[in-house]
């Protein structure tokens, strides 16, 4: 008697529970359109796709297969590529070299070559609130050569950046932002971040500011100093300009009177400013340099045979997996491009062509879609990236190929892979571009943003309170309203889904 009333009840509560199933489903979905739907929003689109990592459940969709500008979330797809094909250990080597042997004098009869391997971050300061010195290296190298006796080059010190292409800038990139670091050029020999470190400090108001430039910036680069003082509280106005094809600057900024303006400018050309910075770092520590510092392209077409070189020092950087923590965390845009390019230097894959050579972005691009996206499940036909930074604006993705992306990565037959490519990705209320985001959810969200004027994206992965790990795509287009407007209707979302 008692087994046939629990029976019925039981599968009462059954039914129940299915039947409230959808309900809460569709009060999340409210709940999510009512966050996203905010005035000054509801002009652009977004594109929202968010499921179970291991189920692929889709909790809430919304434009999920419509294209949209990713900004810098094409890091997603650039820092995948690069783990995948090369490898969480992965190091990129500097070298140099003489081209002749030092004679007992000390003297070397010839050039010095400093060849770029493709690394990033020689003299790199990839997060602008911690100082490094950019030219420890450099100063390492000369004191330790001229330890060793080096007393004199009488040729040139030559940068080689043929490790890649000579793009130096991506496809689509606005002409106003190359002045600045985020916007820097790409080579094959970077020293830097390819951009030189200037200060304006005030004086007196109405009077122009004292700029402070690097030493080795000295017979590279001019600066035109047009800024001003204002007064105390007035703020700044930044003004930079970089003549087109040349190293002048022209500063233009007003900095009040209690103020301080920092800048990161690029320079044109990065493995000149590499090797005249090689050159000042020999002729500082006491070596002369009879010659000047070159680019190797501007003096011969014909690669520099390294088998007749001697080779002097090697610098080697730290593993892909640091740098790529670097590159996502602190979004950096050089390091995206140049990751790329090495994608495109692998010999697996499709046969390079004239329009695709190795080292290129292009190759790297076509080397990401038949490999790592086909594994992914991920349909090419509509993939439309032009670049590794999500700088241009040309670039097209959909939030469900971002999902799918992120899941097979969360996925990944390589755990060390899978490991690097979770770590490297900024954490909300913790470090990186989310350090001052999601606060309330600290440790929560492993995700990378991206900001372009009217174009914001937010995508990765969110541990729920039950431990439920949900992979989330939130872009938004062509909204009128401030970037920060856009960014707390993406953590309203992700607070939502928390709660799940």
């Amino acid at each position: 008697m008692f087994a046939r009333f629990v029976r019925p009840l039981a599968a009462l509560f059954v039914f129940a529970t299915l039947a409230s199933a959808p309900a809460a489903a569709q009060r999340l979905a409210d709940r999510i359109d009512a966050a996203l739907d905010q005035p000054g929003l509801t002009d652009g689109f977004w594109g929202v796709l968010v499921v179970d990592a291991t189920t692929g459940q889709t909790l809430y969709s919304r434009n999920a297969n419509r294209r949209f500008v990713p900004a810098s979330n094409t890091k997603l797809y650039s820092g995948a590529t690069v783990i995948d094909a090369l490898g969480p250990d992965a190091r990129f080597s500097t070298r140099l070299y003489a081209s002749a042997p030092i004679g007992a004098d000390g003297t070397l009869i010839g050039d010095v070559i400093f060849r770029g391997g493709g690394d990033p971050s020689l003299g790199s300061q990839p997060d602008e609130d911690v100082a490094v010195d950019k030219f420890a290296v450099l100063r390492d190298w000369a004191e330790r050569l001229r330890a060793h006796g080096l007393a004199r080059v009488t040729g040139n010190v030559i940068g080689d950046d043929d490790v890649f292409d000579d793009q130096a800038l991506g496809a689509g990139w606005t002409w106003d932002d190359e002045i600045f670091y985020y916007s820097a050029q790409i080579s094959g020999l970077n020293f830097g971040d390819n951009c030189l470190d200037i200060a304006i400090a005030p004086t007196a108001p109405g009077q122009a500011g004292r700029l402070t430039v690097p030493d080795a910036a000295e017979g590279f680069a001019t600066f035109d100093n047009q800024t001003v003082t204002g007064p105390s509280g007035s703020g700044i106005r930044e003004g930079y300009v970089r003549l087109p094809g040349t190293n002048r600057f022209v500063l233009t900024s007003r900095v009040a009177a209690n103020a301080r303006d920092r800048e990161c400018v690029s320079v044109q050309n990065p493995t000149l400013y590499a090797a005249h910075a090689l050159r000042w770092a020999l002729q500082n520590a006491g070596i002369r340099v009879d010659g000047q510092a070159v680019d190797h392209d501007d003096v011969s077409d014909v690669p520099v045979d390294y088998a007749g070189q001697t080779l002097l020092l090697e610098h080697t950087s730290e593993p892909l997996r640091m740098l790529l923590r670097d590159m996502e965390k602190f979004s950096l845009n050089h390091y995206a491009e140049i990751f790329l390019k090495h994608v495109g230097r692998q010999p697996n894959g499709p046969a390079p062509t004239d329009d695709e050579p190795l080292g290129s972005t292009a190759r790297g691009l076509e080397v990401m879609q038949q490999g790592l996206l086909r594994r992914a499940g991920i349909n090419t036909e509509r993939f439309g990236l032009v670049d590794g930074s999500g700088l241009s604006r040309m670039d097209a993705v959909t939030p469900s190929q971002t999902v799918a992306l992120l899941r097979y990565m969360h996925a990944h037959p390589d755990v060390a892979v899978r490991e690097a490519f979770r770590d490297a990705l900024p954490v909300g209320g913790v470090d990186g571009t989310l350090k001052n985001r999601l606060a309330n959810l600290r440790g929560r969200v492993h995700a990378k943003t991206g900001t372009l004027t009217g174009a914001s994206a937010l995508s990765g992965y969110l541990t729920t309170a039950t431990g439920r790990t949900l992979v989330f795509s939130l872009m938004a287009n062509q909204y009128s309203a401030y970037a920060s407007q856009a960014r707390r209707a993406q953590d309203s979302v992700l607070t939502l889904l928390y709660r799940q």
